[in-house]
């Protein structure tokens, strides 16, 4: 009997301590996962503080892309209305010559009718800048 208390007595000590060491263990294991969690916490909070997140950063390179692309486009309207203006300003000089020509030529016609003279001959010449086959050049 005295044996079989000691048994019992031993079996108790035997599962407390299996007992203890599993609550041991656990909290190990929770210390464990708490440290692994406050790194990871430390982590984002360090990369939060470095610079934006990716979604940002991606909405950040698009915005500047197409920023990028409306500057282009821009500068490339800019370019074209100044080559339109360079043009309207030689058409418009051209369109003073032609006038200018055209006021000539019926002074000259005006005044080869009153004298009413064959001896008199008009002489017309040919500006080869303003010929009608030096066009208007297309822009492209």
């Amino acid at each position: 009997r005295l044996l079989t208390e000691n048994i019992k007595t031993l079996e108790n000590r035997l599962r407390a301590g299996l007992c203890d060491r599993c609550t041991v263990t656990q909290e190990v294991a929770k210390r464990k996962q708490q440290r692994l969690l406050t790194e990871n916490i430390k982590t984002l909070e360090n990369r939060l503080r470095a610079g934006l997140c990716d979604r940002c950063t991606v909405t950040q390179e698009v915005a500047k892309r197409k920023q990028q692309e409306f500057e282009a486009s821009q500068i490339q309207s800019l370019q074209h209305i100044s080559l339109l203006a360079g043009e309207m300003t030689n058409l418009k000089k051209e369109n003073l010559k032609l006038k200018d020509e055209n006021r000539t030529l019926r002074a000259a016609l005006g005044k080869g009718l009153s004298d009413n003279s064959s001896s008199n001959t008009l002489d017309i010449k040919q500006n080869p800048d303003l010929s009608p086959s030096s066009g208007v050049v297309a822009l492209i």
